[in-house]
């Protein structure tokens, strides 16, 4: 565990808000650029696959629950997923992580995470190496997020039954993004920049 924890470093991203509040946004930082994909499934919902670079945080907020940081890291023939309950200073809005469990996956093999409500079922299904030339950013995207039955997920790539959104500059996106720019300061949580529908 304090091995994740000392090669994942934890930071806070500073976003203006509409009222030029500074407002702490919790998140951590890629070391490698290699893309690790994890499918996720609530129980009794659909399932998405979420794409992030090695140690980046993804995210998602099943329905009714609080948001879940998910943080892949290669560990050799395996991936090591700390899984962080993120939480949100009611006064401010400024959030932190708390840790709730890290798990081993080995490709292909399904692990239930049960510390979260309600629980949901993890599946390592594939890491990519970074391209021979990475993509031209396409403006600020590097996250995106995807509505789909009543759950938000967020990542570089995300692909639900509902739709579909990837961030070019960081992912390799396996179909063509509809070019979209985020207004300043605004989060995009249905589709984001670089979005696509199924």
């Amino acid at each position: 565990m304090r091995k994740v924890l000392a090669s994942v470093v934890f930071a806070a991203l500073l976003c203006a808000s509409h009222e030029a509040l500074a407002q702490v946004k919790a998140y951590s930082v890629a070391i490698s650029a290699d893309r690790v994909g994890i499918e996720v499934q609530v129980v009794g919902h659909s399932s998405a696959t979420i794409h992030v670079r090695n140690g980046e945080m993804a995210r998602m907020t099943p329905p009714g629950s609080d948001a879940i940081g998910l943080t892949p890291v290669i560990r050799g023939g395996a991936v090591d997923l700390v899984v962080m309950q993120v939480l949100v200073d009611p006064a401010s809005g400024n959030e932190g992580l708390r840790q709730f469990a890290k798990y081993n996956l080995k490709r292909g093999v399904q692990v239930r995470i049960g510390e979260v409500d309600p629980a949901l079922d993890a599946t390592w299904v594939e890491t990519q190496a970074p391209a021979a030339s990475s993509p031209e950013p396409a403006g600020p995207c590097t996250n995106c997020c995807v509505i789909c039955d009543d759950s938000l997920y967020c990542g570089c790539l995300v692909i639900t039954e509902c739709g579909r959104c990837c961030c070019p500059a960081i992912c390799i996106c396996p179909f063509e993004p509809e070019p979209a720019t985020p207004s300043a300061g605004a989060e995009r949580t249905t589709g984001g920049c670089g979005r696509q529908r199924a």
